[in-house]
């Protein structure tokens, strides 16, 4: 099994769980992150040290990424698997899927490319590569059979995540949050790049927020395994590794473009959506991607329902506006609202449930 980001690594764990309920004398080996390890994966790399986003970023991720993936091919020639599990990663992952079925182990990929936001003409090479698709957006499915392949909706892993999530008002009392007290909440992103890419505009917002509309407190939810960063005494606090307790307290989210998104909209958060790479990766990007929005909702839904912020519109003066707008539109946020509960009926439960049924007929040929 192999996920080479921290959402897919949550992915895998929740199909591990399942697959053992079925069979607890199956053995797995890969890469992955904590919970994946923590399900009783073998890791042969880890997605901490592998997760980049953008095409300039990635060249610096190049030896550690040529070492593991040594490392896991002479553990597939030793222990030759039954079954292969490849979570997104699709630069990793669609030639590894090559590599497993030039020596007969099946594969199922779970979480597809965005192949239909960046490289479409891809989908006729990728279908050499797999036996079942399993992806989890539901326009995904008529996408992939334009290009000759059978892929399976099996509903989005997030609603099983959120699961876990405490009340908001169990969240707001751990918090400390008083009433009449506003909580905005501050996703700047899982990995290190876009913790420095985002803090600092998101830090200048707050301070503009502060300022203009009184009863705020601010969270900063900071992803495991990232070090906290420096900041002005502006009244930020800090929490690692409990971003859905940050996100259940919030009424408002500042966050980087990705799966928080997602999170958000299934709690029924507005929020501003930001992102920044580097100059060149932008460029490059701009050439490449073929739609309209960065954010799941807004993409899930076909409109801008949520304000998105990129590059150099991620300054603190556009983040604090776009911010107290919505929290001072009671009309907007119930429009926000009203997406929200649309994208909840798209997205049904029961994904890692319908991915582990998926395995286990593979397995059994």
């Amino acid at each position: 099994m192999v996920a080479g980001e921290p959402s897919g690594d949550t992915y895998g764990a929740q199909v591990i769980h399942r697959l053992r309920e079925r069979d607890p004398e199956l053995y797995f080996f890969g890469i992955g992150g904590r919970e994946m390890e923590r399900a009783g994966v073998k890791l042969l790399g880890r997605c901490e040290e592998m997760a980049v986003v953008g095409i300039v970023e990635a060249v610096g991720k190049l030896p550690k990424v040529i070492k593991v993936w040594r490392r896991l091919k002479r553990a597939i020639e030793l222990l030759k698997p039954k079954l292969s599990i490849l979570i997104d990663y699709p630069g990793f992952n669609l030639r590894l899927a090559r590599e497993l079925k030039g020596r007969g182990v099946p594969v199922l990929y779970y979480v597809s490319p965005q192949l239909w936001a960046w490289w479409p003409q891809r989908a006729k090479e990728f279908r050499k590569g797999i036996d079942q698709l399993a992806v989890i957006l539901p326009f995904e499915v008529d996408f992939f059979r334009r290009y000759g392949i059978e892929a399976t909706f099996v509903g989005h892993p997030q609603r099983e995540v959120i699961k876990e999530a405490p009340s908001r008002g169990e969240a707001r009392r751990l918090l400390g949050v008083q009433p009449g007290e506003r909580v905005i909440g501050l996703f700047p992103g899982s990995r290190e790049g876009e913790l420095k890419r985002h803090i600092g505009p998101m830090v200048g917002a707050v301070k503009i927020l502060r300022e203009q509309v009184p009863g705020l407190r601010f969270f900063l939810a900071l992803a495991s395994g990232l070090e906290p960063p420096r900041l002005d005494p502006v009244g930020i606090e800090v929490l690692q590794g409990e971003a859905l307790k940050v996100m259940a307290a919030s009424d408002l989210l500042l966050a980087a473009s990705g799966t928080v998104t997602l999170q958000g909209a299934l709690m029924g958060i507005p929020m501003v959506v930001i992102y920044r790479v580097n100059p060149l990766s932008y460029w490059l990007g701009k050439r490449i991607v073929r739609v309209s929005f960065i954010s799941l909702p807004n993409l899930l839904l076909g409109e801008g329902l949520l304000p998105e912020l990129i590059q150099q519109d991620v300054s603190p003066w556009r983040i604090a506006t776009e911010a107290k707008g919505l929290l001072l539109d009671q009309e907007r946020r119930e429009r926000i609202r009203e997406g929200f509960r649309r994208i909840r009926e798209l997205l049904p439960e029961g994904a890692p449930d319908r991915v582990a049924d998926m395995a286990i007929k593979l397995m059994e040929g």
